[in-house]
């Protein structure tokens, strides 16, 4: 039945986290916002919902580590899992101009999460300071976007009946499937005694990434891998400063032990690796695409060896 509750929540976060993006993007096109904005806060977060929908419900069922787990296996996964895959499929031309901006704010997010684990509680007030953070970054990327032209429409925008339907029913999926979700993992839990920080870091931080996973592939199918480095990158800056800042606004949290003494370093080595091929190099190689998903199959393992046997 865990398991069951597990695939519908996860399920049901993908196609609310779609629809949601879906109908917010069209709303946006009919209020005639600028492409920049859409992207930057409507995208970027939308992507975000998935481990906000399950963080913000892990903290009202008063399973922190599963929240902690969600932000932290996310990252990771986005780190080594899409970019390596990506890189892997083909290799990822990272302009440094292009991308110092997102690397610079992905640093202070990971550099801000490794000091968020070390306190005993995150309370409303950091959580704003986090949410701030965030906002500061749209505003300063839509800054420096707002000369680019903007591509011209694929589409007319959709009716805005059909735009505010999906926008509804993707807040309904997600915060169905997150109780779901959430439910399944506390079960889980109970039946194995597997600890929800090793639940939140495997089943929810990488089931809320597959979305960006599959992106990931079709973009490098395409040509366009910079496309995945820098949705990696959007989505560790939105999962630190959004997801981790509003669930701690909502309710309280603390953060848990043994993410805190090695999971937080994992992430913290991923990003470095990432950064440092995109930023010194320039370009992500299939060796080192098959090097990130070797370090992330290895992590893998060293969380399945954490689990009840």
């Amino acid at each position: 039945m865990d398991v069951i509750l597990i695939v519908v929540g996860l399920a049901l976060l993908t196609i609310g986290g779609e629809a949601l993006v879906r109908g917010s993007v069209e709303l946006a096109r009919r209020l005639r916002a600028p492409e920049a904005v859409i992207g930057l806060t409507l995208v970027g977060f939308g992507a975000s919902v998935p481990e906000l929908a399950a963080s913000v419900e892990a903290a009202f069922e008063a399973r922190p580590a599963l929240a902690f787990g969600a932000v932290a296996g996310s990252n990771i996964a986005n780190l080594l899992l899409v970019v390596g895959l990506a890189a892997a499929v083909r290799p990822i031309e990272a302009p440094r101009r292009a991308l110092w901006g997102d690397a610079g704010a992905a640093t202070l997010a990971l550099v801000a999460f490794a000091a968020c684990v070390r306190l005993p509680v995150i309370d409303a007030t950091i959580g704003a300071a986090l949410a701030a953070a965030l906002v500061l970054y749209v505003i300063w990327s839509w800054w420096g976007a707002r000369e680019r032209p903007a591509p011209a429409p694929e589409a007319a925008p959709a009716p805005i009946w059909l735009a505010v339907l999906f926008a509804v029913s993707g807040i309904g999926f997600t915060t169905f499937g997150a109780k779901s979700l959430v439910e399944g993992c506390i079960r889980m839990s109970t039946d194995t005694g597997a600890a929800d920080s090793v639940l939140g870091l495997t089943i929810v931080g990488l089931g809320a990434s597959l979305p960006e996973l599959t992106a990931a592939v079709i973009a490098a199918l395409r040509g366009r891998g910079s496309l995945a480095l820098g949705s990696a990158l959007g989505a560790v800056i939105y999962n630190v400063f959004g997801v981790l800042g509003v669930t701690a606004m909502v309710r309280p949290i603390a953060p848990p032990r043994d993410i805190a003494a090695f999971d937080v370093w994992v992430m913290a080595g991923a990003g470095a690796a990432v950064l440092a091929a995109a930023l010194l190099w320039r370009v992500l190689s299939r060796r080192a695409g098959w090097a990130l998903l070797l370090g992330y199959s290895g992590y893998m393992y060293w969380l399945y060896t954490r689990f009840p046997q």
